[in-house]
């Protein structure tokens, strides 16, 4: 359908002694209006997320004209606190390899009143938390309003659907360590620490979409105290292991991001020659 628009104009001057009329037209303009021949829905199958879990997109795609929908293009901005998962992408099913939304890939033709489901899968990111993750797909195909002519190329923009993100990879281990001096201890001073995760490692693999993760790390720390008018100094290394009850995502990022910090430490006097220290860590991305 097409609409169309000219403008008239009449008018009348005096040309003496005599009065001429006259009419004039503009040029003419023309604004195409597209039918709805596309009906582009989404989903996501989760409301709730957290890092390192993993989302799943469907985009359904139904013609519900009734001519056949030809060069139908698929197209997907991945939010930025997400990270596509390579080889995921299905339509009707069926895998379709190196296929990425971001890039966008063709589906083809699709008859009057059939549908098309597309699905693919991204991993949360711990970038931020406490916000939604929102996402839309676009959709580009041949609209042809004048046989005689060449098809235009129209967009279709699906719903926006959200998740929302929380905080809650993390666990809470206490460590200890018994120190022994030659030396008799009067007064601590201060001690200083320093930590950091050695190795990471999934062990296994639940029901639930979880895993569990090792992580083994280390404690160096550095002790300053008195001996009746004099300073000195001890220096030691721990360390400790604990598991992590993670999303299966975990797999597809390097897990030595994992942060660590101490929420409190104690010194506690055994003897004049030994003393524990014991902290209390918090493992977190």
């Amino acid at each position: 359908m097409k609409i169309v628009n000219e403008c008239r104009i009449d008018f009348k001057y005096k040309l003496s002694p005599y009065i001429v009329s006259k009419i004039v037209f503009s040029n003419v303009v023309s604004t195409q209006i597209i039918e709805n021949i596309l009906e582009v829905k989404k989903n996501v199958n989760k409301t709730e997320t957290n890092y390192f879990d993993i989302l799943i997109y469907t985009v359904y795609i139904c013609n519900i004209s009734s001519s056949i929908v030809t060069n139908i293009f698929l197209q997907d901005n991945i939010p930025k606190s997400t990270r596509f998962i390579e080889n995921s992408v299905t339509i009707n099913n069926i895998k379709k390899k190196c296929a990425n939304p971001e890039k966008g890939f063709y589906i083809g033709n699709l008859k009057s009143g059939k549908k098309v489901t597309v699905t693919f899968k991204v991993l949360v990111l711990p970038i931020y938390w406490g916000n939604a993750i929102r996402n839309y797909s676009t959709v580009e195909y041949d609209y042809i309003y004048n046989v005689e002519e060449a098809p235009i190329r129209v967009n279709k923009t699906s719903n926006s659907v959200k998740t929302n993100c929380e905080n809650k990879l993390f666990t809470q281990i206490s460590v200890g360590k018994t120190l022994r001096t030659h030396s008799h201890i009067n007064e601590i001073i201060n001690i200083k620490y320093n930590m950091r995760i050695i190795k990471t490692k999934v062990i296994s693999i639940l029901k639930s979409n979880l895993c569990t993760l090792l992580v083994i790390g280390k404690i160096e720390y550095k002790m300053c105290y008195k001996k009746r008018h004099h300073i000195r100094h001890i220096k030691d290394i721990w360390g400790f292991s604990t598991y992590m009850m993670v999303p299966i995502g975990i797999n597809y990022l390097d897990t030595n991001e994992i942060k660590i910090n101490i929420e409190y430490l104690s010194i506690d006097f055994v003897s004049k020659h030994k003393i524990f220290i014991n902290a209390n860590l918090l493992l977190y991305y």
